[in-house]
């Protein structure tokens, strides 16, 4: 088991880097218009004005005089350059968000052991268990002697209500690029049931709002500041867990229904300042994740476990035509596809700690953290109604590889109610990415009741001895009377 453990690490370690994708720069592609301006989009000027005939002058005959006919130069071409948010900001948010769903929605947090008092300590079902009563009364709940124990022996039921928020640089500037962020928050819940003391299963559903705040644009000599479009998800799926006291497996695979702003803004040469419109369409996400690990004894309250953390997000969104009068033309954004990945693979030290009939449990990771789209990433283009199209610049990736630092408090009730917090961080070479998140456990069913003790019969009275008959002695005969 040891030997299959280590090679399933080391091929999540070998598989990781796959995620980190280097995107490079996309050049904008611009129109050379006749006159020599260079815009996104280049259309022919509009017709001249019809000018109504005038009636010849006959000689002799008064008229009105005839206004010479002065040569008109031709109206220059229309240029139009447009603006939207990077189309990468979104899908990318979405696959952070899941990331950080997936943490605390596969986290197990710890929980005193199951005891069943018809059973010996260290046998069986007890085998975890410390000896000796912990209080006057045996307790349905009781302290482990191996660490591990905490996070594998489930029985019952539970509902946990968690939340969570996270943010960070998702592009970095460069160029005529400006930096771009995506910030958002999301609340979830998850049911679920001990099927044995090692499987847990359930369901789980999640809401969350999002905020990609677009880089500003320079393009063309026209300078766009950024923009910022909301996102909206909500969904739900199916998870399970498969936990011993040395290592653990657990997945989940979900969808999400979404709705997006399309910011969009746009200069043209005959009129001055920039129009902006922020279109909404919908889209869905289908979501995927797998956690696993091993647990390592320090001692009788320490462990370490080495785990890793994968998830996928495959997203689509529809298009949006956006029509503008000023110029008399319509323009869209193009429907997307794409699969975001991310990483987080390394160390974790938990402590799990007895306080009076509690538990409290301090824990510390270590990571190394990747994100990135697996296959094709969508491109930032612009059509027109005439059929011309325009790609945008973009910037590089921040979070393709990095730094994870977490931290965690969890506190747990002799009951087996748990609360925890937790909080982290993601350093990169291009920014710092944060997330936070905290919940709350409860547990109900699957306790093992204590055998009610039989009571003595009720002492009945002896019966009384039976009174003991002495027989008479038998007469003796009198001799030598006869």
């Amino acid at each position: 088991m040891a030997t299959s453990f280590r090679n399933t690490i080391w091929l999540g370690f070998a598989a990781a880097p796959l995620l980190a994708l280097a995107l490079p720069l996309a050049p904008a592609r611009a129109a050379i218009c006749p006159d020599g301006t260079e815009a996104e989009f280049c259309f022919p000027p509009p017709a001249p004005p019809v000018v109504p005939p005038v009636a010849p002058v006959v000689p002799g005959v008064p008229g009105v005089p005839v206004a010479p006919v002065v040569p008109v130069a031709p109206a220059p071409p229309l240029a139009v350059n447009g603006y939207r948010t990077d189309a990468r900001l979104q899908p990318l948010g979405l696959g952070r968000s899941w990331q950080v769903f997936g943490r605390d929605l596969l986290e197990i947090l710890p929980q005193k052991v199951p005891f069943d008092p018809n059973v010996d300590h260290g046998i069986d079902v007890n085998q975890y268990t410390v000896a000796g009563p912990e209080t006057t009364s045996d307790p349905a709940f009781r302290f482990s002697t191996e660490p591990g124990a905490y996070y594998a022996e489930r029985t019952g039921w539970r509902l946990r209500v968690f939340g969570d928020g996270f943010g960070g640089p998702v592009v970095r500037s460069g160029g005529s690029v400006g930096t771009s962020s995506f910030d958002g928050a999301q609340l979830g819940l998850r049911l679920d049931y001990a099927f044995s003391r090692d499987l847990v299963a359930g369901v789980f559903g999640r809401f969350g709002q999002g905020s990609a705040d677009g880089g500003s644009l320079f393009i063309n000599g026209t300078s766009f500041s950024g923009k910022s479009s909301d996102l909206t998800w909500g969904g739900g799926g199916l998870f399970a867990q498969w936990s011993r006291p040395n290592w653990f497996i657990s997945g989940a695979i979900g969808g999400d229904g979404l709705s997006s702003q399309q910011p969009f803004a746009i200069s043209s040469s005959n009129a001055a300042g920039v129009r902006t419109s922020s279109p909404s369409v919908s889209g869905s996400a289908f979501n995927t994740a797998l956690n696993f690990g091993g647990r390592i004894r320090l001692s009788d309250t320490q462990l370490l476990e080495p785990s890793a953390l994968l998830t996928t997000s495959s997203l689509s969104f529809g298009q949006v035509s956006i029509p503008d009068g000023t110029t008399n033309q319509s323009f869209l954004l193009p429907s997307s596809s794409s699969t975001v990945g991310t990483a987080d693979i390394g160390v974790t030290w938990r402590a799990p700690m007895q306080q009076g009939k509690n538990l409290i449990t301090p824990s510390l990771r270590v990571s190394w953290l990747g994100a990135g789209f697996l296959g094709g990433e969508p491109a930032t283009v612009v059509s027109s109604g005439s059929g011309s199209q325009a790609t945008q610049a973009t910037g590089s990736l921040v979070q393709s590889s990095g730094l994870g630092l977490q931290g965690q408090l969890a506190y747990t009730l002799s009951d087996n109610t748990t609360f925890y917090v937790r909080g982290g961080a993601g350093l990169y070479s291009g920014g710092t990415a944060w997330d936070v998140g905290g919940g709350v456990k409860f547990r109900w069913g699957g306790a093992t009741r204590s055998v009610a003790a039989v009571p003595a019969p009720a002492p009945q009275p002896e019966p009384a001895p039976a009174p003991v008959v002495v027989p008479a002695p038998e007469p003796q005969p009198i001799r030598g009377l006869w």
